[in-house]
């Protein structure tokens, strides 16, 4: 088996014409003997009609051999075999919607290569415009970012700063001395206390003192 390519999709190759039948001599009528395409490729299994092939005066230009490509070289080209459908509906006699078979384009590769290499032009072209306003976007969130980590370790009433429990092993043993003569400790926040123990207890929950 030999399989052929063809630049057509439903391309005939005609290997041997037919011939009448000749009743006064006798002869038989002789069908006509050929390869049809289909959708560009064409598989010929007897050894006979390949050599055929290859002594056509169309090898070469209307159709080439397989094995001598690595892949179809006209995939990209080929037409369809048959052309793009346009159906009308008619509704009570009246002519109505109109629906087309989708036409697929196809180019060749060197068309694609240009639009891809034009693609990345222009999209190097829109990075380049874009940057600037890009970059000042990021810097603007990267500052409201930081006013806003700032904003959130400053205490408020609704939030108030957590204060770690206070151990009351640490306070100094002199500290726990109550006076005999009723002398207030006072701190700035206006807080009296009636011992050293008290005092620094006050102080390690007051805000002021820090």
């Amino acid at each position: 088996m030999k399989k052929f390519i063809s630049k057509n999709a439903n391309l005939r190759i005609i290997l041997r014409p037919g011939l009448l039948p000749e009743p006064a001599t006798g002869r038989l009528a002789v069908p006509s003997l050929y390869v049809k395409f289909e959708n560009g490729i064409a598989n010929v299994f007897k050894e006979e009609d390949i050599e055929m092939m290859l002594k056509h005066p169309g090898y070469n230009l209307d159709f080439i051999d397989a094995d001598e490509v690595e892949k179809d070289p006209y995939a990209d080209i080929r037409k369809e075999s048959e052309p793009g459908h346009i159906l009308t509906e008619i509704n009570y006699g009246h002519p109505g919607k109109s629906i087309g078979s989708p036409v697929k384009a196809k180019f060749t590769p060197e068309q694609k290569a240009f639009m891809l290499e034009s693609a990345k032009a222009m999209a190097m072209e829109m990075t380049k415009e874009l940057a600037p306003e890009i970059a000042k976007e990021m810097l603007k969130s990267m500052s409201q970012k930081v006013v806003t980590e700032k904003t959130k370790e400053i205490p408020t009433e609704e939030a108030p700063m957590e204060i770690d429990p206070i151990d009351e092993t640490s306070i100094d043993e002199t500290l726990k001395t109550v006076t005999d003569d009723k002398t207030q400790f006072n701190c700035g926040c206006g807080f009296n206390s009636k011992s050293n123990a008290g005092l620094a207890a006050h102080k390690r929950k007051c805000s002021f003192e820090k």
